[in-house]
């Protein structure tokens, strides 16, 4: 299972979910002239779409066996995270002002991840077919 590149995509993609849980995706002040730190634990629904993407690929990558659903679980956890990115830059307009803090990476991180796993399903698939023709 872990030779699979797929495997490794969406390990790193859990681990950037999991580190969004505490670094901050954006710092500045508020309406209310109050330092706030943007991260996923701080608002509720980023809270849940960011744990939806930790799970689809926690589970993902038990799925080896049936590459067709392990894609299309990749597909709709793609979305789900790209939903999460949208999900935070709504958030900025509570900000009146701000920068973006180095640990947004992570977060941009997780749907590039998930595209890359993506990438190492249709290979795999594309190589079973290969072999099913040689017998």
């Amino acid at each position: 299972m872990i030779q699979r590149i797929q495997t490794l995509w969406l390990c790193i993609a859990v681990i950037c979910g999991v580190t969004t849980m505490k670094l901050s995706f954006y710092s500045g002040l508020q309406t209310d002239n109050q330092f706030y730190m943007l991260t996923a634990t701080s608002n509720t629904v980023i809270l849940i779409t960011t744990l939806i993407s930790i799970i689809l690929a926690g589970i993902i990558i038990f799925l080896y066996k049936d590459r067709k659903r392990q894609m299309w679980m990749c597909v709709l956890g793609t979305l789900v995270s790209i939903g999460n990115v949208i999900l935070y830059f709504l958030q900025l307009k509570l900000f009146v002002k701000g920068t973006f803090d180095l640990w947004c990476v992570f977060v941009f991180a997780i749907p590039v991840m998930y595209v890359f796993a993506i990438i190492g399903i249709c290979k795999d698939e594309r190589l079973i077919k290969n072999l099913n023709k040689l017998r």
